[in-house]
């Protein structure tokens, strides 16, 4: 896979991968439309010790399927293979949902038949991580990373006043989770087109801690441009994933979004 020949990709040969120097910077910006194919959540119990109520937050909450997730990320390169990595990602969803057909139960209250629901749903994600490119040629480069994430989540489910429900009943879960992570990216350059560089990136990831367990990763193809004196800007795009998951008798919550995504960025 890493030899000068490849993997049968024509015009390889010639061409060189850009990569982020030594005391270089790389800045992008990403737009991600992701479809959440599944979200379970479960808070509190009900009366007599019974289990509360798992809820969909599409079926149960009616937040919409498909979203718009923005990510912000910035890397400088330390040494010629260390360098430092950050990265924002800010979810936010907020949604009506029908008159429920059954009650159900959540944060230890109970939310009566036939009442309309606004659900909002906010988690922001910072992650820091520490990436060594341990296989740097001009043809491929292959990194290892391990960081740490912090995420700020806040659910909050209030009824809808109607003539069946109960006014400003408004249960919120607010919790700050520290999750480690570790992972992998491979990027190999396919061929020049005119000036431009393209190349192809998978990218994948675990976590882990709190009781949480979940993976990303990514595959997209990238387009550089030269910019003179060693900067490139690139256009990538390809298909994302984000899985996280944590199953208590009493709190669960799981999270299944992938999407088409994209980004802009640039390396000075």
């Amino acid at each position: 896979m890493f030899s000068q020949s490849g993997m049968g990709f024509g015009g390889c040969n010639d061409a060189i991968l850009p990569h982020i120097g030594m005391k270089q910077f790389q800045l992008s910006a990403r737009l991600w439309y992701a479809q959440m194919t599944s979200s379970t959540q479960l808070w509190g119990g009900g009366p007599g010790g019974f289990p509360g109520t798992e809820l969909d937050l599409n079926e149960d909450l009616g937040l919409s399927r498909y979203q718009y997730i923005g990510e912000y990320e910035a890397r400088c390169q330390l040494r010629c293979n260390w360098g430092i990595h950050f990265s924002f990602m800010p979810i936010n969803y907020r949604d009506n949902s029908n008159p429920t057909i059954l009650p159900f139960w959540w944060g230890n209250t109970v939310y009566p038949t036939l009442i309309s629901t606004l659900t909002q749903w906010d988690r922001n994600i910072y992650s820091w991580d520490l990436v060594y490119d341990w296989y740097h040629q001009k043809h491929a480069v292959s990194s290892v990373f391990a960081g740490y994430s912090l995420i700020d989540d806040k659910l909050t489910i209030s009824s809808v006043a109607n003539a069946q429900a109960v006014n400003n009943l408004t249960r919120t879960r607010s919790r700050t989770l520290g999750l480690a992570y570790a992972g992998a990216t491979l990027e190999r350059v396919l061929r020049n087109i005119g000036q431009a560089t393209v190349s192809a990136e998978c990218k994948g990831s675990v976590q882990f801690l709190e009781d949480y367990f979940g993976w990303n990763a990514q595959a997209v193809g990238r387009v550089y441009i030269p910019m003179n004196y060693g900067r490139w800007g690139y256009l990538e795009a390809g298909w994302k994933w984000m899985v996280l998951e944590r199953t208590y008798p009493a709190d669960i919550d799981k999270t299944n979004l992938n999407g088409v995504t994209g980004a802009v960025g640039l390396i000075f």
